[in-house]
Order: structure tokens, then sequence, then C-alpha cells
């Protein structure tokens, strides 16, 4: 930033003293004319303007020097005796004098508010890039970016080549970014990290520094052309910020406090980034530990109920032969199907879940009508609906879809085993489909005790059984549902039902234009009497 009019005062001392010359030359021209007209007072004013614009314009000495040459001008040319230095009235002397002692107090001044000026500039530079590296930090989340973000405001900065050494867990004190290093291909990351760590002197710089006690004051260390400083978090040194130029640079102490400025808004801003990311795995240790928690009570529980089913009615069986031809035998059997049938689909939901959570499910879409999906899912829960009315409403409209019928029709079956195992026996359970937009919903009622306020999201968590874990269930078969619909981009919800029960709502997309039936069957005709 410039603090004068001119660059005037960045030039050699001998150049600034011609051109003070120059100055005291164009006044004294400037008062000739005037000297028939006004008093010596007057005049005066004149060599005062030139001492104020020497003094905006050249260096203290300069200007000074530029003061004292007009006061001998304006004595040696214009107080009498003219072209002598030796005035004859003593007034005039004082005259003289006050014009020197003038202008050596206006170069002065001119020169110290002019320092503070600059002194003002640099300081509102420092804030102003402190400022922009604090932004950039506070919007960057991965300790990777941050310190990309901070190498490349303190390179800019400094003009210089700038890294940022970082030492994370049971890691060595290693790079992790760079800016400025690599000129040929400055745009890209990886070179500029090559660049760094093929030189040792930067790591050298970067270990010095990262060794200061965190009790000592932070000092900058390097030798001319480098400086370094450690970033400090509140539970020690994280690293190290290096700084180096081409040229021998040797870093002012302004500098020296701009630069320790740039470490500690770069090592509180890592440091936040390390603890959010200690505290989500501290978050995710949690969560498993409480869903291992969890697993392990409901499998323990619903585990056991069938087992000891199967396990009592099979020892009957054992221990009296004749039980075997008998209507309790058969009952007995059948409990013992019905049991392990309940057993497989326990087992079955935890596998599904394990694969959905893993990603290791993918739909096998192919385009089919989805009346044969919602029909397979109906009849293989029949068993399950047999003490329910069940009505079936579907758009005689229904367009093809491109989904896996195995999954949805796992789906559908697990909502509407859901509706059956909550409702009381001989209750309606309604399914309705029909053409929304671009897809398909699906809807199945119920009237059963319905949500309680806020379950509406909750039921499709895992292992969540609602309130007080009523009519039993592993509370995994709607957390399936929503899986198996996440895998086809659709989505599923539920709602209360007015009146009484609950309403489950799944809605598929359809994303791409299903095939011409008419079309595909001409073709087949075609086939046919090709052959």
């Amino acid at each position: 930033m410039k603090t004068r009019l001119s660059g005037a005062a960045d030039k050699p001392l001998w150049v600034q003293l011609a051109l003070g010359l120059v100055v005291v030359a164009a006044c004294t021209l400037a008062c000739l004319p005037l000297s028939t007209l006004f008093p010596l007072a007057e005049l005066v004013m004149v060599y005062i303007l030139g001492v104020m614009l020497a003094s905006l314009q050249f260096s203290r000495m300069a200007s000074a020097v530029t003061a004292v040459m007009c006061a001998a001008a304006f004595d040696f040319f214009f107080v009498l005796p003219r072209l002598s230095f030796v005035p004859t009235d003593l007034k005039h002397l004082v005259t003289v004098a006050g014009l020197l002692t003038l202008g050596l107090v206006i170069s002065t001044l001119t020169a110290r508010l002019l320092h503070q000026i600059t002194v003002v500039a640099v300081e509102q530079e420092r804030t102003r890039a402190l400022l922009a590296l604090s932004r950039e930090l506070a919007r960057t989340e991965s300790i990777a970016d941050l310190a990309a973000e901070a190498a490349e405001h303190v390179g800019r900065f400094f003009s210089a080549a700038a890294a940022v050494f970082l030492a994370e867990d049971a890691q060595p004190l290693h790079v992790l970014a760079a800016a400025g290093v690599s000129r040929g291909r400055a745009a890209e990351a990886q070179p500029q990290l090559d660049a760094v760590n093929q030189d040792v002197s930067w790591r050298e710089l970067a270990t010095r520094a990262f060794a200061t006690r965190q009790d000592e004051d932070i000092a900058v260390v390097g030798a001319p052309g480098s400086a370094a400083v450690p970033l400090t978090g509140s539970r020690g040194n994280l690293g190290a910020l290096v700084v180096r130029s081409d040229t021998a640079w040797t870093i002012s102490a302004e500098q020296a406090s701009q630069l320790k400025a740039f470490a500690a808004q770069t090592g509180l801003a890592i440091e936040r980034a390390q603890l959010e990311v200690e505290a989500e795995q501290a978050r995710v240790a949690v969560e498993t530990e409480r869903l291992r928690g969890a697993l392990l009570s409901s499998v323990s529980h619903d585990l056991r109920t069938p087992l000891g089913a199967i396990t009592g009615a099979t020892s009957a069986l054992l221990d009296d032969e004749q039980l075997l031809r008998s209507e309790p035998g058969r009952d007995l059997l059948t409990t013992v199907y019905e049991e392990a049938v309940r057993l497989n689909r326990l087992v079955g939901s935890l596998l599904y879940m394990t694969r959905l959570e893993a990603g290791a499910v993918a739909a096998n879409k192919e385009w089919q009508p989805l009346e044969e999906v919602i029909g397979a899912a109906l009849t293989r829960r029949a068993s399950e609906l047999a003490g329910h009315e069940v009505t079936v409403k579907m758009d005689y409209a229904l367009p093809l879809m491109e989904i896996d019928s195995v999954l949805i029709e796992q789906a559908l079956g697990n909502i509407l085993d859901n509706a059956a195992r909550h409702t009381p026996t001989g209750t309606v359970i309604e399914v309705e489909a029909w053409p929304l937009g671009r897809g398909v919903e699906i809807r199945v009622a119920d009237r059963g005790p319905g949500l309680e306020p806020g379950e509406e999201s909750l039921v499709f968590d895992k292992f969540y059984r609602g309130a007080a874990g009523r009519m039993g269930g592993a509370g995994l078969g709607l957390a399936v549902v929503r899986g198996i619909i996440e895998v086809h981009g659709g989505r599923v919800w539920a709602e209360r039902r007015e009146g009484g029960g609950s309403v489950f709502h799944v809605f598929l997309p359809i994303e791409a234009n299903p095939p011409d039936l008419a079309l595909s069957a001409a073709r087949e005709d075609d086939l046919v009497e090709g052959e």
C-alpha cells in the first residue's frame, strides 16, 4: 500500500535531494513576479507549500534538507539586501528563522503521520489476512483441507512457499499440505508434497519448531530465507508451520508475529477437527455398543421363545411314541413347524439387516406387473392373515415396475405381517395401490391400536418394538422394509389413521419408461410365425 503521493521516498537520497532542489527553484520562480506585489510575509507561504509537498513526497532527511534550502533561498533572493545571506533588518532574520523552524516542524510531523499511516496499513493488511484465513478455516471440515487452506493463505501473504506438518496418532511428523513449492505444476497438490518430501531441510525446520516446549514463548526458528513455528493446541504441539523464500529473506518482528498468529489459528482449527473426529468415533462406538446390547437382548429373548416351544414339543413326542399318532401330537408337530418358521424368519431378518447395512444387497430389477408381486406377498403371508379380512384395491392402470420382485415381496410381506400381529383378530386390513406422479404408491391400512404420537418415524429404526415392546417381535421387520425400499430409490413412511389404526405408505419411483407390451407381443408373434 502506498503511503505517499508517489514513489519518490523509495528513491536514493541524492535523487530526493535533487528533486527537493527542483521544489525550491519552483517556489523561487513563483515568488519572483509576486515580490513586487506582496510583502515578504506572503511570499513565505509559497515556500511553506513547497516544504509541505516535499514532506509528503520525500523521506524525513530529504524533506528537512528541502526545508533548509527553502529558508536559504528565501533569505538569499528576497530579503534585503538581496543575493546575500545577511539581512540588514533583524525582523527579516526572525522571518527566515520562523520559515526554517516551521519547515522542519512540518517535515517532522508529516513524516510521523506517514509512518503511522504505514503502520496502520500494515496492521490492516495483517488483520484482513487473519480474517480471511479464519473464515476459510471455519467452513472447512477435514484436517487435510484445513492444512491446505492454511498453507495457501500463508504462502500468499509472505509471497513464499509454505508447508504444514502434522504429528497424528503414532505417525511421525509428516507434511500434510504445501503451497508455492512446485512452480511447474503449482495447481496440483501432490507435486507440492513431493517437492517438500524430497528436501530434507523442510523437515529439519519443522522438527525444530515442533520440539519447542509449550510452556516456552513460541519462537521462530530458521535460517535466512526460512522460518518455522509450532502449531499449538490445548493439548500440546500438533505440528509445525514452515515458510521458505527463494531470496535471502530475514523475517522481521512484525512478520514473526503474523506467522505465529497464522499458526495459532491453524492449530486451533486442526485441533477442533481432530476433536470432532474423536467425538464421532466415540459416538459410533457408543451406538455400536448400544446396538450390540439391543441385538443380544432381542435375539436372546426372541430365539429363546421358539426354541423353548420346539424343545418342549419334540421332547414330549420323543417321550411318548403313541402321541405321534394322536391329535395332540399333530398339534405339537404344527407348533414345531410354526415356531421353526418364526425362528427362520427372525434369522432371515437379521441377515437382511446385516447385508443392507454392509451395502451387500443389490436390487436385481426387472420389468414386471406390481399386481403379481402384491398377490405373492399376500399368498406367502396367508397363514398370518388368516384371522383378518383382507381387502385389495388396485388401479387398473398400474404401470409395469422395474423392481426386484423378491425384495419388494419381502418388504410388503413384512408390512402385512406387522399389521396382522398388531391388530385384533377379525379386523380389516386394506391393501391399495395406484399411480402417483412418476411412480406408484402402495398403502397398507389396519384398525389396530395404532401408533403413539412420535412413533411414525421410530417404527422403522432397528430393534424398535413400540410401547413396552407390545406383541413381541425383534423390531427388525420394518427396518428391513426401509432398507429394501431405499435400495429401490423409494421411500416408506407411517401415519396414524383417523378413527384408530395405522397406515403404511410405500412409494416406488419409475426411473425409466416401461417397455411397450403391445410391441413386445407383436415381436413374439413374428418369431412364432417365423418358426
